[in-house]
């Protein structure tokens, strides 16, 4: 293991590696910092394609690179407009926006740029302690073992996607289901082809992403016109003084990465209360923040910004070396790594070592570089966030066509876009998450592997084994309690919005 991680540390050293990361660090950071209606998982889907011909170092520098940067810039919106970047900004703008608003811009990113580089490299050195660890447990494991935490990493991501959880569950299901098109891989039956060559090999996984988050990302962009009928704070303030803040409060920042980890381990839970739980733990443990936070109090931007920072590494240890994804940007992951015939789970341990502590050392120099970036331009990332819609939207539909189109050169590939891009105009309009649809078409191939390998080595044994009896009832029993729990905080929202009776 020593060894592998020696030699992963000079693979990522390599002139064309540390391109990919640079690459995908710029990636990240524009995509973080421009308006909403870009993401993570946009960004995902227009990369894929294009990491999947690249060697496996380079494709995971550029992925990683990418994706470990996003939280670094989601701080821009937020101090400088007062309004959300990404899922894990909500709880900046109670703080950071003040500190915007009175002259302190610059101090408030400052502390979060520090705050989420310091998070980010502690949840790398807890990532390297989990390989040992979590090594050690993989003999117990097997494929009913998989098969059960990939179909409860899935649900219990379903359920929380949106407001209503059983819609969540129907559209995980219409996945699993668009999911079986193409030929079954262990039989060769074809399955809901109707005679097209094209569904031979089922549908394209990015070309529908990128359908279903691109178009209606540009359409909700022109409605909101976001960028142009507001007016960003001015960027003055210290930067300095934010650094000196990370590190007078180093103590908060070790206590919101520590939040952040479990959230990111957790399967389902996501940046959106990632930044709530660390920034309620703060208000809670800091000395006189219940009279200061909220009104520009500099830890209420620390904590949920290292929450945000290290949930990233939080979420890549079930990920890799268990293969459970804990969200959606996981998801895509795993799916580049199978696409570059890497099985993430047990396999890395066993066959994929180094490449397993590549992408750890890909975390670290994004966490350092990427952070460090922010500080130094920006003044040019901040007017990134300044950008008109009438730029983005061309900018998202264009990079859509080409990229469905770009990935097999099929006609059939714009087709599924368009009408995927349609399909995620509808789940908006009528409430329907679409990330349980992409979880589903992601996982269920790996959950029909997992069950037919189960059934085929222990027939329906698989359920009497000792681990499947210890871990199907607290799977079962986590999921029940994460559904009804959201069903009852969903009930109390609905009621306390209903208007008094005369």
């Amino acid at each position: 293991m020593f060894e592998a991680a020696y030699n992963a540390w000079f693979v990522v050293l390599q002139p064309n590696v540390m391109a990919a990361l640079m690459v995908g660090i710029a990636i990240g950071t524009f995509v973080a910092i421009a308006p909403q209606g870009l993401g993570t998982p946009l960004a995902y889907s227009l990369l894929i394609p294009i990491a999947v011909t690249l060697p496996p170092p380079v494709a995971i520098a550029l992925l990683l690179g990418m994706d470990g940067v996003t939280s670094f810039g989601d701080s821009f919106l937020p101090v400088l407009f007062g309004i959300p970047g990404g899922a894990g900004s909500q709880a900046i703008i109670l703080d950071g926006g003040a500190l915007g608003r009175r002259g302190e811009a610059r101090r408030a990113l400052g502390a979060g740029f520090t705050a989420s580089m310091i998070s980010a490299l502690f949840s790398v050195f807890v990532w390297i302690i989990a390989v040992p660890v979590i090594g050690s447990i993989l003999p117990w494991i097997g494929s009913p073992e998989l098969f059960i935490l990939v179909l409860w990493g899935m649900s219990t991501v379903a359920v929380l996607a949106g407001a209503r959880p059983v819609k969540g569950l129907i559209v995980a299901c219409f996945g699993l289901l668009i999911g079986t098109v193409g030929l079954e891989p262990f039989t060769g039956v074809e399955r809901y082809m109707f005679g097209q060559p094209y569904l031979l090999d089922g549908i394209d996984i990015p070309v529908i992403t990128l359908g279903l988050f691109g178009i209606p990302a540009a359409l909700d962009l022109v409605l909101r016109k976001l960028g142009v009928e507001q007016d960003s704070v001015k960027l003055v303030g210290s930067l300095w003084e934010g650094v000196k803040d990370a590190f007078r409060h180093i103590r908060l920042v070790i206590q919101s990465s520590l939040v952040g980890l479990w959230v990111g381990f957790m399967p389902g839970l996501g940046a959106h209360i990632a930044d709530w739980l660390a920034y309620g733990l703060a208000a809670q443990t800091c000395k006189g923040a219940r009279e200061t936070f909220g009104k520009g109090d500099i830890r209420g931007v620390i904590a949920p910004d290292a929450a945000n920072s290290s949930m990233d590494c939080g979420g890549l240890i079930p990920t890799t070396l268990l293969g459970v994804p804990g969200s959606l940007t996981k998801a895509f992951f795993m799916l580049a790594l199978i696409m570059m015939g890497i099985t993430p789970g047990p396999d890395m341990m066993d066959k994929h070592i180094e490449l397993l502590f590549v992408m750890i050392w890909v975390m670290f120099w994004a966490s350092l570089i990427g952070g460090l970036s922010c500080m130094v331009f920006i003044k040019p990332f901040a007017k990134v966030a300044e950008l008109r819609y009438t730029v983005l939207a061309p900018l998202i539909v264009g990079l859509g066509f080409v990229g469905s189109f770009g990935s097999n050169r099929h006609i059939g590939d714009l087709v599924v876009f368009i009408g995927s891009g349609m399909l995620g105009l509808l789940m908006l309009r009528y409430s329907y998450p679409r990330a349980p649809l992409v979880l589903g078409l992601i996982l269920g191939a790996i959950l029909e592997k997992y069950l037919y390998i189960s059934v085929q080595r222990y027939g329906f044994a698989w359920l009497a084994r000792p681990q499947i009896m210890i871990l199907l009832p607290i799977v079962v029993g986590l999921f029940m309690y994460t559904l009804l729990s959201n069903r009852r905080r969903l009930d109390a929202v609905e009621e306390t919005a209903l208007p008094e009776k005369d």
